[in-house]
């Protein structure tokens, strides 16, 4: 009974309540016990499944890095592609090919830019110049059949 005369004790009577309290809590729940097992068990779970969770983490990032380099790669490609057909500058600056390439959106956008630079198109009459652009228009079909007759379709 001194502890109960103990002026702190006085002073910190519902604080001590509050810790008897969660600590007969803590002691009901099932996984209290580190040496039950099926404490142990859980933890392992959880400690495999954030080492499963960092390593897809890291191979995530490692995935982005090689696509970085590939989108460098193909970028690099079509930038060269560009400016050996003239659409862009030594410095990557838009000329007046690439301005009519832009505005193109039918059909294959280098192809027909460079038909339309060469004077292909000058001598044409309408009918033959929409002829020959609905040659370059694609349009895939998709679950189309012939019908009996066809034997390769």
């Amino acid at each position: 009974m001194m502890w109960i005369l103990n002026p702190w004790y006085k002073a910190n009577r519902s604080g001590m309540q509050k810790v008897e309290t969660l600590e007969g809590r803590l002691k009901l729940n099932p996984y209290y016990f580190k040496s039950s097992k099926r404490a142990q068990e859980a933890f392992l779970q959880y400690e495999s499944k954030k080492n499963i969770e960092a390593e897809v983490t890291r191979l995530e990032r490692l995935l982005e890095g090689a696509n970085e380099v590939i989108m460098k790669d193909e970028l690099k490609a079509m930038k060269r592609v560009l400016r050996r057909l003239e659409f862009v500058d030594a410095d990557n600056v838009v000329q007046a090919k690439g301005r009519v390439g832009c505005e193109i959106n039918a059909a294959d956008e280098l192809l027909i830019t460079e038909l339309f630079f060469c004077g292909v198109f000058n001598d044409l009459t309408a009918a033959q110049i929409a002829s020959l652009l609905s040659v370059l228009i694609f349009e895939e079909k998709v679950g189309l059949s012939c019908g009996p007759l066809c034997y390769g379709c």
